[in-house]
């Protein structure tokens, strides 16, 4: 289960030996252009998953659709490789004919439309393909990624993200090669912002609908300091609210403190020393990694990363001798956690513990807003303000993007509200035709899965700042089900990555009616919720728990 997120920027003939001893399944190697280097480092038995880096990130320009203006092909791809710590090309400043050709269609106008650019994407794949057989690796070894967690709350959002992923996925078939595809960031697909509701999945169909043996979905899931099971099912364990029954890889994974807002922070953040830090971290993950062999789907999960690209990342490096030993160790004596297998409910403690308490463990936030600030500004016919985001101890927290919804307090259509967009230091303005009564202002935070609410405010033509203060609320999780009937189902239910409750009002009606197997988590549409059974889908208007229906497929 636990495979390499290999970044070969110091590449050595360590690398190679640690990898024979390691025996991943799968080595996930992200190159700069169409030849992926060190194939011979990588042992035989494993998968190679390709990531080309520049070609993931739409050569730096984001987007599926939208204009670019730079002209000049190889002083983009230049100012592009002047970020990353390789400097093949961007030092000489020769580039591959390939290269400048596709860099040429890139940015000589407008970006194509997504289907024009997945399968542009899939061509440069059998290119690399190409590559990689010349050097003895053959195609079959060989998954490709293409765009890297789509920015689907910005310029690619899910439908166009499906219709980049189903020409690529259909462009790859077409060279005889298979796909990891989309490769979402933690907390994506998101909810809506609509509470306990699961993620939003059904955009991406079109593409799972072409799936072949040998293709995966990519998920990229993360945690915090306290531990994998933090959040669970929202940030790390979000495979589970995924409804489609296909081969998944969590293609990165591990500890990254940007779930809260704390940018860049890695393993190296735990406390205590440093050989104590990877002794637990190694934990962590060994923990994760059987969690998602319980699954079924899950074939294996990557931590970002072994070696990095850029200093940014050093706290995540886990081409470190002290981890590499804790590593090394837990393999040599348990074996690495294997598709199928059993979970393991406690994770091994902290063998050296700081001395320095840990917080405890919470699920759940809450937002408390208040208007710090509202000044007159009678000449502009447009309102502009900031939020400032404070955790629970008055700490600045940097605000997610998009966090804020604004609506006259008459308008209560959905479709109407106004939705800002923010920098990184939470500035936002919206331009109302007329600013001449009560309006209400929310942020919701669909990363942590919080809401603060609406809050009234006279907007009249003023300048305005607003405080949210994010409050951690502990959640006790529930005890196991006594009854060891309960119990079973919760295991088998489990096996189908639908959480169980028994006390649910569509599982007591499914098991009355005979319904048989849920086929999937509950799910809201058009005010109703509803859940997928062998026998039907059963529904009721939210709220009406007492009147459950079943409909017919």
């Amino acid at each position: 289960m636990i495979s390499t997120h290999w970044i070969p920027t110091h590449r050595g003939q360590e690398d190679k030996e640690r990898f024979a001893h390691w025996q991943p399944p799968f080595v996930k190697i992200v190159c700069i252009d169409e030849r992926p280097p060190y194939t011979e480092d990588i042992p035989a038995s494993a998968k190679i998953i390709i990531r080309n880096h520049p070609m993931s990130e739409l050569y730096g320009n984001r987007g599926l659709a939208a204009a670019v203006s730079e002209a000049n092909v190889e002083a983009r791809y230049s100012a592009y490789f002047a970020t990353t710590p390789d400097s093949r090309y961007a030092a000489s400043g020769q580039f591959p004919k390939r290269t400048r050709d596709v860099m040429a269609v890139r940015f000589s106008g407008l970006l194509p439309a997504p289907e024009a650019t997945g399968t542009e994407h899939a061509a440069s794949c059998q290119r690399m393909a190409q590559y990689c057989e010349g050097k003895g690796v053959a195609r079959t070894r060989l998954l490709f990624e293409g765009l890297n967690e789509p920015q689907l709350w910005a310029n690619e959002p899910g439908p166009l993200v499906a219709r980049y992923y189903k020409a690529f996925l259909t462009g790859l078939h077409s060279y005889g090669l298979h796909g990891v595809v989309g490769n979402f960031g933690v907390g994506w697909p998101g909810n809506g912002g609509v509470a306990d509701a699961p993620p939003a999945w059904s955009f991406f169909k079109p593409v799972i609908d072409i799936f072949q043996p040998g293709d995966y979905l990519g998920l990229h899931e993360y945690w915090a300091l306290n531990g994998p099971q933090e959040n669970w099912r929202w940030w790390a364990g979000r495979f589970q609210q995924c409804p489609y029954k296909v081969p998944i890889l969590i293609t990165e994974c591990g500890i990254d403190t940007g779930v809260t807002g704390d940018w860049y922070g890695g393993w190296n953040k735990l406390p205590g020393e440093f050989d104590a830090k990877a002794a637990r971290y190694v934990d962590e993950l060994w923990w994760y990694a059987k969690q998602c062999s319980t699954a079924g789907r899950v074939r294996g999960v990557l931590p970002f990363t072994y070696d990095i690209g850029g200093r940014e990342w050093e706290q995540f490096d886990i081409r470190n001798t002290l981890f590499l030993q804790a590593f090394f160790r837990k393999l040599d004596t348990e074996g690495l956690p294997q598709p199928g297998g059993a979970p393991d409910p406690n994770p091994d403690p902290d063998p050296d513990p700081d001395p320095d308490p840990i917080p405890p463990v919470v699920s759940e936030y809450k937002i408390v807003a208040a208007v710090i600030d509202s000044q007159p500004n009678e000449g502009i016919s447009y309102i502009s303000g900031r939020n400032f985001m404070v955790d629970g101890a008055g700490q600045f927290v940097k605000p997610m993007q998009k966090p804020v919804q604004v609506r006259q307090v008459s308008e209560t259509n959905p479709a109407n509200w106004i939705i800002l967009d923010t920098d990184q230091l939470g500035w936002w303005g919206f331009t109302p035709s007329q600013i001449n009564e009560t309006w209400a202002i929310r942020t919701i935070d669909e990363v942590r899965g919080i809401d603060s609410g609406w809050h009234t405010i006279e907007l009249n033509k003023r300048q305005m700042k607003m405080t949210f203060t994010w409050t951690p609320v502990a959640v006790t999780p529930p005890p196991p089900p006594s009854d060891p009937l309960d119990a079973i189902r919760d295991a088998a239910w489990g096996k189908l990555g639908v959480p169980y409750n028994p006390n649910a009002a569509f599982a007591k009606y499914a098991r009355a009616h005979n319904l048989g197997v849920p086929m999937a988590g509950e799910f809201d549409v058009a005010g109703y919720r509803a859940q997928g059974y062998a026998g039907g889908i059963v529904y009721c208007k939210i709220g009406d728990w007492g009147n459950v229906q079943v409909l017919p497929w």
